[in-house]
């Protein structure tokens, strides 16, 4: 009994760190999305599928803030421009490109709501797959529980439904996280003009 005890509160342990964990990264995803200037985190984390792999931008260029509206971005290998270009315009991130001396210029595009929208959209998507992850997170913690009772031949019914319970409120508590931040964005993106 002892031992269930000890075990439960590992996972407990284990499911609130990886909870949190998935949490703050989302909310550093939707941190770096501005309506107003161009974040280099952003920028820095697109993916360019290159050399038969995939590389993150700032591993294959050099990327420089001319100002908070503009980035410069410098390829190392020029024959690698119309691929980082794909990837910008894959990006869903709705941002201006024009070309100068094989370097790529790229500028935020003027605020209308419907780039209002859309980026609420990418918010939305983004708050989605945290909120997967939140609930794959549990169902994992309740698996393990379960594999552990049947393994250990201890299996209390009143003491899976308490444990059960607590991973459900820890749950609903990092998922009311969530909605609590994509809701502070969307207001931070609707009222500003």
């Amino acid at each position: 009994m002892i031992n269930n005890i000890n075990m439960n509160k590992e996972i407990l342990s284990k499911t609130e760190k990886l909870m949190s964990d998935s949490v703050e990264l989302f909310i550093n995803k939707i941190n770096k999305i501005n309506i107003y200037c161009i974040s280099l985190d952003l920028i820095k984390s697109l993916k360019v599928k290159c050399y038969n792999k995939i590389m993150l931008l700032y591993t294959i260029s050099n990327i420089i803030a001319e100002s908070n509206n503009t980035i410069i971005i410098d390829v190392f290998d020029k024959k690698l421009l119309p691929l980082v270009k794909k990837a910008i315009m894959d990006s869903k991130l709705e941002l201006n490109q024009s070309y100068i001396n094989d370097k790529i210029r790229i500028s935020n595009p003027i605020l209308t709501n419907e780039r209002r929208h859309n980026i609420l959209k990418l918010i939305g998507n983004e708050s989605e797959v945290a909120r997967i992850s939140i609930r794959n997170i549990r169902h994992n913690s309740l698996n393990k529980i379960k594999s552990l009772y049947k393994k250990n031949k201890s299996f209390n019914k009143d003491e899976f439904k308490l444990i059960s319970n607590k991973i459900q409120e820890i749950t609903n508590f990092w998922i009311n996280k969530i909605n609590n931040q994509y809701s502070i964005k969307e207001k931070e993106i609707l009222t500003n003009s």
